[in-house]
């Protein structure tokens, strides 16, 4: 009789065995895969006009831009390139000041990280109009940034002028190059050129 309830024990536990395990006797257990949420730390430059790029720094965007969106305020920017630590996006047309979000996976990010968009940039005078190598010229005018990584400012030659102050979006300083010219200076901010025939320079 004790053989016949040991034999029944056997049984039940290999039946027990077998549903608890697969053909190889390894577990089962169901998984399931979350896409990584992305964080956002950066954005560099802070102020651009329509058209211009910015990037915006964190991690787990991914590299498919298709899958990336990046709004400034309510408008959605063009995504120009993605890695899983950078986007690079342009400022839309329709674009006004908001804050960065981006939406990787429809998993979307809001930040606090505030981008200025900039209407379109004009000089109204150049103070004074001549100067020697190392001179500091007053530009006034309208809309100017206030990063001056922005800016493109040659008096004739390839090298760039410094920029030593921004007073603010209506009036900056910077110093004749060495290498400076007579003639037409060349002025970009971003990608906006503005019309600098009306402001010829003479260096002394």
């Amino acid at each position: 009789m004790k053989k016949i309830y040991n034999d029944l024990f056997l049984v039940f536990f290999s039946l027990f065995v077998v549903i608890a395990c697969d053909e190889n006797n390894d577990e089962i257990v169901p998984m399931t895969y979350t896409n990584p949420v992305a964080s956002v730390t950066n954005i560099n430059p802070v102020e651009g006009y329509v058209g211009d790029p910015f990037t915006i720094t964190g991690t787990n965007f991914g590299i498919r831009t298709e899958h990336v969106k990046v709004y400034i305020g309510s408008q959605e920017a063009e995504i120009v390139s993605c890695e899983d630590k950078s986007i690079v996006a342009k400022v839309p047309e329709s674009a006004t000041n908001g804050n960065i979000s981006v939406e990787v996976y429809k998993q979307k990010v809001e930040t606090e990280l505030g981008y200025r968009v900039l209407g379109k940039p004009g000089v109204s005078s150049v103070t004074p109009s001549y100067g020697f190598p190392g001179a500091e010229i007053v530009f006034k005018g309208q809309e100017f940034a206030l990063s001056d990584a922005l800016y493109m400012l040659q008096f004739g030659s390839e090298d760039k002028a410094k920029i030593v102050e921004i007073t603010n979006d209506k009036e900056f300083t910077a110093v004749v190059p060495e290498s400076a010219v007579s003639g037409i200076i060349s002025f970009a901010i971003g990608t906006q050129v503005i019309d600098m025939t009306s402001y010829p320079f003479t260096v002394l």
